[in-house]
């Protein structure tokens, strides 16, 4: 986001004055906007969204990126944003995003422009390399932007962001941005030792050139010209007087901050508007939001050290999660908490329900049979649980508690509509009533919680007997979204998804060889070749579509991957009873639809199932993860879906 329009201004300004220094990033330091990174790289490399996330290609891109990055002996710093603020101005700065991103997802299927978006649970994959990797990666207690600032001037490295409010921030040892790197890797063909040449941004020289006498200058430029906070449209009286245009603001406005103290821009500004309240406060917060303390760097550091030597106290002493929670009831949350949220593993949507009992649910490509409904609706239980579980901490004050935290919970879906949640007070299973555990419960105790979330996925061990424990998490969550989702997918959706999980089970080596039974197999080394020569192709974009059927089976997908995200997501939080299940290895939106239009096209699909493992174990893998299904599923369950 940023200051919208100022990467292109910037990069036409090079052109023309020089704003861009040659820099050798060659064995150094880099600190990275993790959110940032995570979305470009789904685009940047064109891959497939369509079809609601083709998560085994994004995994491939990520993965490479970093192999480049170690190639060139680059050490990168992930930074993710955290828990956003309950702020006014925070509230309407991540509704205009949720807006925003509404609006591209219609556009796009309204087929008015092309919009591109990431699905679902993107995030959860890109993190799952940054394990894979070993890669040094924190989340921030809230917003990202200043922490990054100030963990690069800690560290003296430059951030590497795309972000043009990165061009504001006072960073001593610089910005490189994400296109500008690219290319510079891109003319590496051969790695050329000690030196990897890109462009670098450093504020010193882009005030001289500009004549920018006070840095809090920049702060006010951003304010006027418009950035995430502000809409420049707010100035447009200022913009008036002072003859200024749209189309030539950045220019402008630098022109007329040539040579002046902040105190002589600022004055003039409020002078014009009569010391108008509503406008200082405006570009206070805007100020504010471009400053950082250099200590923050210090405890972010100590943070990263902890995590990367799993020293749990030590993350915790240097970092307290200011929530409401905490704040307001007087009470700090658990310390594993704490410790699993700065790595990454618990997400920062949870934690948003702490501090502002507010969601903002991840829109995706939906179209629904029926209006106003939204894939969101078939998990919204599991998500209920989780927000209870999140909302029934220790309190300082009954009174207090009661009153700021056992609460509705607002859910912000696809559609813009606000969904109030009320919260879960007891949960029944099997005939007995139990109550949900409270965080302290959770942190604070040994008690391993894999029969609570297996109750609430309608499973059992029995049923989970046989899968693997990497796909047992998996398998719940396709079992609980067979019994929730509306409409219901065909099982022809159903078979192809069974073919994926088993497709990439083989590609990634991790077929087990119990699913033969005992029974004499056929050789293991030729079998990810002949099921490759079969199904590879259905990895490939489809020439044509037809509508109905695409609107139908990614309706389906959808609703699965928002169970596949709540599922997860109460996993983590429970201290995760069950293995994570690694979705790069098993869900392909593209492959997908492929192979839900082969066999829906097919007259008997089940002797096309077979024609496409060639193999006994596959097969017979199949038909095993089939007749559980089975068991958990109504006799007449496809009929007329």
């Amino acid at each position: 986001m940023g200051i919208k329009g100022f990467n292109k201004f910037m990069d036409d300004e090079d052109k023309r004055i020089g704003i861009y220094e040659d820099f050798n990033i060659y064995n150094k330091n880099i600190i990275i906007d993790g959110c940032g990174l995570v979305y470009l790289l789904y685009f940047k490399r064109n891959i497939p969204y369509e079809f609601g996330g083709d998560y085994s290609q994004y995994a491939t891109v990520v993965r490479k990126y970093f192999e480049t990055l170690m190639k060139f002996k680059i050490t990168p710093i992930v930074v993710f944003n955290g828990c956003y603020g309950n702020s006014a101005d925070e509230s309407e700065k991540h509704m205009q995003r949720h807006k925003t991103r509404l609006n591209h997802i219609n556009n796009y299927l309204n087929k008015k422009i092309h919009s591109s978006f990431t699905p679902i649970n993107h995030y959860e994959v890109f993190k799952d390399i940054l394990l894979e990797k070993r890669i040094a990666h924190v989340q921030c207690d809230y917003g990202g932007d200043e922490k990054i600032a100030a963990l690069a001037t800690h560290y003296k490295c430059p951030v590497l962001a795309e972000d043009s409010d990165f061009y504001i921030y006072d960073l001593p040892y610089g910005i490189i941005r994400f296109s500008h790197l690219d290319d510079a890797l891109k003319v590496e063909e051969e790695i050329k030792t000690n030196t990897m040449m890109c462009k670098i941004y450093k504020v010193a020289k882009f005030q001289n050139k500009y004549f920018i006498k006070d840095k809090r200058n920049l702060s006010l430029f951003a304010a006027l010209v418009g950035n995430d906070y502000v809409n420049f449209t707010y100035f447009k009286y200022f913009y008036g007087i002072k003859n200024w245009s749209k189309d030539h603001r950045f220019n402008d406005v630098l022109i007329w901050l040539k040579n002046k103290t902040f105190a002589e821009s600022n004055n003039e500004v409020l002078k014009i508007y009569k010391g108008n309240k509503s406008i200082k406060n405006k570009i206070e917060y805007v100020i504010k939001n471009y400053e950082f303390q250099l200590a923050e760097g210090e405890r972010l550091s100590s943070i990263l050290e902890g995590i990367n030597s799993n020293d749990s106290e030590r993350i915790f002493e240097k970092s307290k999660i200011k929530t409401n929670c905490s704040t307001t009831n007087k009470k700090t949350l658990p310390k594993e908490l704490v410790v699993a949220f700065h790595k990454g593993c618990i997400s920062s949507t949870l934690l948003n329900i702490i501090t502002t009992h507010e969601s903002f649910l991840h829109a995706q490509i939906e179209a629904f049979s029926k209006p106003n409904s939204s894939s969101y609706s078939c998990s919204r239980y599991i998500r209920k649980i989780t927000y209870s579980i999140l909302s029934q901490h220790e309190p300082g004050s009954f009174e207090i508690h009661k009153n700021n935290c056992l609460r509705e919970i607002i859910e912000h879906d696809w559609s813009n509509q606000r969904v109030f949640l009320k919260l879960c007070s007891k949960l029944e299973i099997g005939g007995l009533e139990k109550n949900i555990p409270k965080l302290s419960d959770i942190y604070e105790t040994q008690t391993n919680y894999r029969d609570f979330l297996s109750a609430v996925l309608g499973v059992d061990e029995n049923f989970l007997q046989g899968i693997q424990n990497n796909l047992q998490l998996l398998f719940g969550s396709i079992i609980y979204w067979l019994l929730k989702s509306e409409p219901k997918p065909t099982k022809d959706f159903l078979s192809a998804l069974l073919i994926c999980i088993i497709y990439y089970q083989i590609k990634e080596n991790n077929l087990r060889e119990n699913a033969a039974d005992g029974k004499e197999t056929e050789d293991m080394e030729t079998l990810p070749t002949r099921v490759a020569e079969n199904l590879n192709k259905y990895l490939q974009k489809p020439e044509r579509t037809q509508p109905t059927n695409v609107k139908r089976i990614i309706g389906n997908y959808c609703q699965l991957q928002t169970c596949i995200w709540s599922v997860g997501a109460l996993n983590s939080l429970l201290k995760r009873p069950f293995d994570s299940s690694k979705l790069c290895e098993y869900l392909n939106g593209t492959m997908l639809y492929n192979l839900t239009m082969k066999l829906e096209s097919g007259s008997n699909s089940e002797s096309l199932v077979r024609t496409f493992f060639r193999g006994e174990v596959a097969a017979r893998l199949f038909e095993l993860y089939m007749n559980k299904i089975n068991t958990k599923i109504q006799a007449n369950y496809f009929e007329g879906a």
